[in-house]
């Protein structure tokens, strides 16, 4: 059997990246490490950050190598206290945050970068622990946080902060306590946030108690056509499973167990996003639901075809139920 080497395994785990501190820890002096760089087996990605011979290139390994060099020499940052973590867009694209594509490398730390040819866009400030995740291995503002830095326009923001409380990506009492420690004059409220946790604390007075997240302007249009048609729906009901255990929210549950999920691309346009959305629809149809897919097109072009399906789909869920109950009507 071949022997593991030690750098090539931490590599794996780092997107193919691995920082100086790291190497050192492994026991590579600085001649060690320049004998690696000569043969091709470390290639130079940062100051103090190389990639490994071999992983493939990606946006994630970018956003890996920008936090090993915002660290410093740190060798495992991960468990000490991370100086340099990804955050707003980059955080957003990383949490599958709708409307959030991979694009620019975005950390908030102390550093700034010097060197030349730099696409690294650095927020001053030192990462509050309690307001950092992991994503995939990378350290990453949470999604409370990442809102927050998000939050620099109501009109533009506010679907994004619907849809992550929708789909429970945060719930809304970690997101208020966010926003209550940035604004209360805590430790947190030292790395700045305080206009958008103002921002989304001025949405959320806004709504009634019970009102939770509020439907995108795309489900209100399909909340009329549905209620146009005379169909009786729950509007962002909870599907539970037999023990009364949360399984996923849906847009809108009709009768018979038909279910209609209003699928935006504008808001579900990352893979992620996309898996996601799959495996939620997945367990509601563990559940005996039966799922209609509806998107602007069909609204804007063929809305009369839409309650077409939506009808035949709930004629065979019933036709399906007497036939399992004779009883049922």
């Amino acid at each position: 059997m071949l022997p593991v080497d030690p750098v090539a395994s931490l590599a794996r785990t780092q997107f193919g990246v691995i920082s100086s501190g790291q190497l050192a820890a492994l026991g590579l002096d600085g001649p060690a490490v320049r004998r690696r760089v000569a043969s091709g087996l470390l290639m130079r990605a940062l100051p103090g950050v190389f990639t490994f011979a071999g992983g493939a290139p990606s946006w994630r390994q970018e956003l890996m190598a920008a936090c090993l060099w915002g660290n410093g020499q740190t060798p495992d940052p991960w468990r000490h206290r991370a100086t340099a973590v990804v955050s707003h867009e980059a955080a957003a694209a990383l949490h599958g945050l709708d409307g959030f594509a991979e694009g620019p490398v975005i950390l908030t730390g102390p550093r700034r970068p010097q060197f030349p040819g730099s696409v690294i866009v650095v927020h001053r400030g030192m990462p509050d622990r309690r307001f950092i995740t992991t994503r995939d291995g990378i350290p990453v503002t949470n999604v409370a946080r990442t809102l927050v830095d998000l939050a620099t326009g109501r009109e533009a923001f506010e679907p994004v902060m619907d849809d992550a409380l929708r789909r429970h990506l945060v719930s809304m009492g970690h997101l208020r306590w966010t926003v209550d420690t940035l604004l209360g004059g805590e430790p947190g409220a030292r790395n700045g946030g305080r206009r958008g946790a103002q921002a989304i604390k001025d949405i959320l007075d806004g709504r009634r108690p019970l009102d939770g997240p509020s439907a995108s302007a795309f489900q209100k249009e399909v909340r009329v056509l549905l209620l146009s048609a005379g169909l009786r729906i729950l509007e962002e009901h909870v599907v539970r499973d037999r023990d009364g255990k949360f399984i996923a929210r849906v847009d809108f549950e009709l009768e018979y167990d038909v279910v209609v999920e209003a699928q935006s691309r504008k808001y579900h346009s990352s893979w992620e996003a996309q898996a996601r959305d799959m495996r939620r629809h997945n367990k509601v149809s563990t559940r005996g639901k039966h799922i209609i897919y509806v998107t602007p097109r069909d609204i804007a072009e063929r809305p009369k075809e839409f309650l077409a399906e939506v009808l035949a789909t709930m004629a065979m869920a019933r036709a399906l139920r007497v036939r399992s109950d004779p009883g049922a009507s």
